[in-house]
């Protein structure tokens, strides 16, 4: 066995978890310095160069007391995928164990610190960590452990299921990038009917899913449900990527209403730090670029989109009508309200955000995935940290370190049955209100809430007739901006959009009165109205037999 291999055999691979404001940033770098490790950053926007306040990144000070990785590295204007990150990230991993140091995995991306400890993507893995797996039990093996592969090149690949005006749609598209010329919706049908199964599992906004579905089909020719199912039954991904006893998973938790309380207060610190001031910077920044591809005539390209890359971070969403307004509007009354709005709304998406973190990691802990131990320990009182955090945490590494039992007990494991799990993972869909939801607990939830009875009790005595929905201004400068916006707002192809904004003011499309239209309709205008495109609507008269 090489000197490599031996170092790798003998180095644990250690993930500290926890909500936003928990303090997981700060144990990661106490118990790196302490043991001489190195940190990989799994948090999705502090990959990006600059908007450091945004992202809330550790500080230069910090970064230089222990060397990080994975951070400040794409431009804000790049797009990354959970695959980009496991393959930067995986190479990191595979070198410092070959140097005998641990690798310290921190970070709130919680899909991302998935990937790199079970095999929950269809490619393939390095050397060095499948030279580790080779060495687990005769049983394992037998098993059979490599990931499917995917191709990265544009091959031609004969698709499983042969012919048909779908399967020929899908060969004529290309996935090296998502350039959103297809709509979310016609690729859901897409999806629903080449790969039901797999559809049934995805909401219809989750686009970046359905668009990885899709290109796993493409280039593999299996079905993506396929594929997961040969990973195992939950669909959750494969087996571990390492060796069970040599994962260690801490997770730093607090009491929800402490986490709420330093949620309100971190947006009111990034807020004097100068958030602001940091957005405004990025939207000129991006203006002139936009300039600039308008110019060459591709302006379709520069949109913002919440779902992608650094638009997705907490605050640019919340603060985009505020940053839309001139300098002289922002001094304004009504530049003042929208500037209040935008804290409060961050407010509660990060405390939203924390709370997503904390279910997402219940995921670790299912039985049926064969979990490493999970330990947990309790950051709520800031005046405890080194009793209740520091130190429980820094006696669980040096155990293993030690080849000792580790006295902590770690976290029960969650005991769920196959159908439970699966059930969890399923779309429903209420017709009355056009809802997805996922799982069938929201489902019954959704059902008996005060919202679905009151759009219940409306199609009893509501004005059902359709409402015709009227295009009356938007700003020129602002065309596919527009066109954007109202094409995935209504579900309309953009080219007819943009028909319909050479000839405003115009009728743009018919909507259904029933099922809460109307209000929809109403929600719709008064969002658009923000972004410069003023809207009417009216009841059409009922068609005589």
């Amino acid at each position: 066995m090489s000197l490599a291999l031996k170092m790798a055999d003998s180095v644990p691979i250690v993930v500290i978890l926890g909500a936003t404001g928990a303090g997981k940033s700060k144990l990661a770098l106490e118990l790196a310095a302490k043991f001489g490790g190195e940190i990989i950053s799994a948090d999705a926007m502090q990959m990006y160069k600059g908007l450091d306040i945004v992202t809330n990144k550790v500080t230069p000070e910090e970064q230089k007391l222990v060397p990080h990785h994975l951070i400040n590295i794409l431009d804000p204007l790049q797009t990354n995928t959970v695959v980009d990150f496991r393959n930067r990230a995986l190479p990191e991993i595979e070198r410092m164990l070959r140097e005998g140091k641990i690798p310290f995995i921190c970070g709130g991306t919680n899909y991302y610190i998935e990937s790199l400890i079970w095999k929950i993507l269809v490619d393939q893995e390095l050397p060095i960590l499948g030279e580790i797996r080779k060495r687990m039990t005769d049983e394992e093996r037998s098993e059979g452990e490599s990931e499917s592969k995917i191709s990265t090149a544009d091959d031609n690949i004969v698709l499983t299921d042969g012919g048909g005006p779908d399967m020929e749609k899908l060969g004529s598209m290309q996935f090296e990038k998502d350039d959103n010329t297809v709509s979310t919706t016609d690729l859901y049908h897409l999806l629903q009917s080449l790969d039901p199964q797999r559809a049934s599992m995805l909401h219809r906004a989750e686009r970046r899913k359905i668009w990885r579905s899709l290109q796993v089909l493409k280039k593999t020719g299996k079905k993506h449900s396929d594929v997961l199912g040969e990973q195992g039954e939950i669909g959750m991904g494969g087996c571990l990527r390492f060796p069970k006893e040599r994962i260690c998973l801490i997770e730093v938790w607090s009491e929800q209403a402490v986490l709420d309380e330093r949620c309100d207060a971190r947006v009111e610190k990034m807020m004097e730090r100068g958030l602001v001031a940091e957005l405004e910077d990025f939207h000129e920044r991006f203006n002139k670029e936009r300039e600039a591809v308008r110019a060459s005539k591709h302006s379709d390209e520069m949109v913002p989109d919440y779902h992608k890359g650094i638009w997705q971070s907490i605050g640019f969403k919340e603060f985009h009508p505020y940053l839309q307004l001139s300098d002289d509007e922002r001094q304004s009354k009504e530049g003042l309200e929208l500037f209040n709005l935008g804290v409060k709304l961050m407010k509660i998406a990060t405390r939203q955000y924390a709370r997503r973190q904390v279910k997402w990691m219940r995921r670790f802990l299912i039985s049926k995935r064969d979990p490493p131990p999970y330990y947990r320990v309790d950051s709520t009182d800031p005046e405890q940290w080194q009793h209740r955090v520091y130190s429980p945490a820094e006696a669980i590494l040096t155990a293993i370190l030690e080849g000792r039992e580790v006295e902590e007990e770690p976290l029960p494991l969650i005991e769920k049955d196959i159908e439970t799990l699966v059930d969890e993972r399923r779309v429903f869909h209420c017709d009355i209100c056009d809802r997805d939801l996922k799982g069938s607990t929201q489902f019954k939830r959704h059902m008996n809430s005060k919202p679905h009875q009151k759009v219940v009790a409306m199609q009893t005595s509501a004005d059902h007739r359709d409402l015709n929905v009227r295009l009356e201004e938007f700003k020129p400068g602002l065309r596919v901006e527009s066109a954007k916006l109202l094409k995935s707002s209504f579900q309309i192809r953009l080219a007819d959009v943009l028909s319909k904004l050479d000839t405003a003011p115009c009728n743009l499309v018919v909507i259904p009165g029933k099922g809460g239209g109307e209000k929809k309709v109403k929600s719709l205008i008064k969002e658009l109205q923000r972004q410069g495109i003023i809207l009417s609507y009216s009841r059409l008269e009922e068609q005589e037999d």
